[in-house]
């Protein structure tokens, strides 16, 4: 249909397609009724012989008459559709049968009292032959459905000279209604045809009716009276412009002037545009491709016949999409908190030995996926080396130094490690990768800049991360810088200040480990969540290892539950919710509860919305999404 220029035969088209439709969906409910309603009769036909027949076998069976019995059984005969019935006796044993002519007598399992089934063509119906509520045997009977085939076969003779009629009919009121519809749109293009001929705009069109295609009509006569004004206002903008190019050619040395700085600035403008162009095509590629993975595999899995090695494959194809999605949108949001000036420190004393290795234990895999060797290099290996710095800083500087390595690394190795000196640790990570040309070297940490390379392969990533690094260093009031050799590789090194506090860093974590340990054990937790999917999560996330968990779909929910459930001691918060959002529930749990822990779970990951949380009573906010890891610490830290 969407081929079809014209826009006639669209309408009649749609109208046939509707009446089509209208007597396909009639004929199927008519078939679905009649076939329920012959095989209902038939049934019921069924039924009521082998009562009648059943009344009579009592006293055959009673004094095992079976001459008598099968005597009964041939009153069956003169019903059309009983091809055999077999007498049971009260224990199922065998007692007699009758058959007609070349019919044989089916032996089937006995169902249960007044139990039929269709199969292959046939009604198979057992009855239990009762009297005084004494049961003497079951007569199953087996009748053919040729009547109801017969009058199917019937009923689509008919319907087929039925069918025939109605598309006969409903082409003649297509064309009927589509002459009235498209006589109007004939007459508006007639009339514009006109007026592309003769350039005269002030011809208008007679309009005689009241409804949209006269509105239609109104609508063009103004729109044509618009353009002869416009055309009268262009003849005097025209004289005008006339006198001032007589103005103008006096001032030609001062208009060359100023179309030299507006040519600079046009390609200035076009070169930011470019960029920009670059990067918002580079984002779309990277949403989009994940998603499609996403999309894709999804739909895959519902695929009926998957075997566990598809089914594992498909998620971890997901679990690998997922990661790259939400890795492209914290990109976009830390480069969104830069740029507002949003971006806040948190220090802590950590021990680097610690982190360095658990990010060498966590890329290790991916680079021995890519045959690639990967080396951890401590200047001080004897012992932990705790610093005061942002932790969640700091790990996002050598993450992202090393995925950079990884990612640009075909084979060779990659070293990560640090270095000391007086008040100043130095970091670094070398590779043996594709290196960086000279003359891109001072633009790589540039914001909406990325190093164009001159290879086939594609490599994915937002083109933030090293933007987003020197940011982070910065913050850290540090220093980064690179060497770089093309087709040889490239090592990056961030310096930073930091400040040595080993033992006091040690007792701290003893102290900590040995508070949280099987905390949630004793963990009661509302978990106040309205989308289906994340309540799922969550309740199977901490299913098995807290004490009690309940679920509240909104904050009404959310307010109740902690009334009537005082042991609740941890709520997991929603903010978006129906009927009551999670900042108005946690202000009503806080005027009678100030003591338990409210964590906020949100999808919005700005500063703002932090704030807005605990000012409405939270005492932490976690963004979405997050992992068993993430949600476990933060309960550990209000949860003693």
């Amino acid at each position: 249909m969407l081929k079809i220029k014209s826009i006639k035969y669209k309408i009649i088209f749609s109208i046939l397609i509707v009446c089509i439709l209208s007597i396909s969906i009639g004929i199927s409910i008519f078939f679905f009724y009649a076939t329920h309603k012959l095989k209902n009769d038939l049934v019921e036909e069924t039924l009521l012989a082998s009562k009648l027949t059943g009344d009579n076998l009592i006293i055959p069976l009673v004094f095992d008459d079976i001459i008598e019995a099968r005597i009964s059984l041939e009153y069956l005969k003169d019903i059309e559709s009983i091809e055999n019935a077999v007498l049971y006796k009260e224990d199922s044993s065998f007692f007699c049968s009758y058959s007609k002519i070349n019919s044989q007598v089916k032996d089937t399992s006995i169902l249960l009292s007044n139990e039929y089934f269709f199969e292959n063509g046939f009604l198979h119906l057992t009855h239990s032959i009762y009297d005084d509520e004494q049961l003497y045997g079951f007569l199953c009977i087996t009748a053919n459905d040729k009547e109801i085939r017969a009058q199917l076969k019937e009923y689509i003779q008919y319907l087929i000279v039925s069918v025939f009629a109605m598309l006969v009919i409903s082409y003649m009121l297509a064309l009927y209604f589509e002459g009235k519809i498209t006589a109007p749109v004939f007459k508006l293009i007639k009339h514009a045809d006109s007026i592309r001929n003769t350039q005269d705009y002030s011809l208008e069109i007679k309009n005689k009716g009241e409804d949209e295609f006269a509105s239609l009509y109104d609508s063009f006569n103004h729109m044509l009276a618009k353009i002869n004004e416009h055309n009268f206002k262009q003849i005097k903008s025209k004289e005008k412009i006339e006198r001032q190019n007589i103005e103008l050619k006096s001032s030609l040395k001062k208009i060359e002037e100023i179309n030299n700085e507006l040519e600079f600035a046009r390609i200035k403008a076009e070169e930011s545009d470019r960029l920009k162009s670059a990067f918002l095509a580079n984002m779309s590629h990277e949403i989009r491709t994940p998603m499609n993975g996403i999309l894709g595999f999804t739909d895959l899995l519902s695929t009926p016949g998957l075997t566990d090695d598809q089914i594992h494959r498909y998620v971890k194809i997901l679990k690998q999409s997922g990661k790259r999605l939400i890795n492209t949108i914290n990109d976009l949001v830390d480069i969104s908190k830069i740029e507002a000036g949003q971006m806040t420190l948190n220090y802590s004393y950590i021990d680097l030995n610690n982190v360095l290795t658990e990010l060498y234990d966590f890329f290790k895999p991916e680079a021995e996926q890519k045959k690639l060797n990967l080396i951890l290099e401590k200047s001080i290996p004897e012992r932990g080396f705790f610093i005061e710095t942002d932790k969640g800083k700091l790990e996002a500087i050598i993450t992202n130094l090393i995925k950079n390595s990884i990612k640009f690394t075909e084979h060779g190795k990659i070293i990560i490690g640090y270095s000391t000196d007086v008040n100043k640790i130095e970091l670094f990570v070398k590779d043996t990768g594709i290196g960086i040309p000279t003359n891109k070297q001072k633009v790589i940490f540039d914001r909406f800049t990325q190093v164009e390379l001159d290879y086939t392969k594609e490599y994915e990533g937002s083109g933030l991360g090293l933007a987003i690094t020197k940011a982070y260093v910065d913050l850290l009031g540090g220093k980064i810088s690179l060497q770089s050799i093309v087709n040889c590789g490239t090592s990056f090194f961030v310096s930073l200040p930091c400040i040595s506090c080993t033992a006091q860093a040690e007792n701290k974590q003893d102290k900590t480990d040995f508070q949280h340990e099987n905390i949630l054990k004793t963990l009661n937790l509302c978990i106040v969540e309205d989308d289906f999917v994340s309540a799922e999560f969550l309740i199977n996330l901490f299913k098995g290892d807290c004490n009690k968990i309940v679920h509240a779909r909104n904050g009404d929910e959310a307010i109740k539950i902690c009334k009537n459930n005082p042991d609740i001691n941890f709520i997991l918060m929603d903010i978006k919710m129906p009927v009551m959002d999670g900042y108005e529930a946690t202000k009503e749990i806080r005027k009678f509860n100030n003591k338990i822990p409210i964590i906020a779970q949100t999808a919005y990951s700005f500063e703002e919305e932090k704030i807005k949380c605990l000012e409405a009573g939270c005492n932490d906010y976690i963004t979405k999404p997050f992992n068993r890891v993430n949600i476990v610490q933060l309960i550990e830290r209000y949860v003693v």
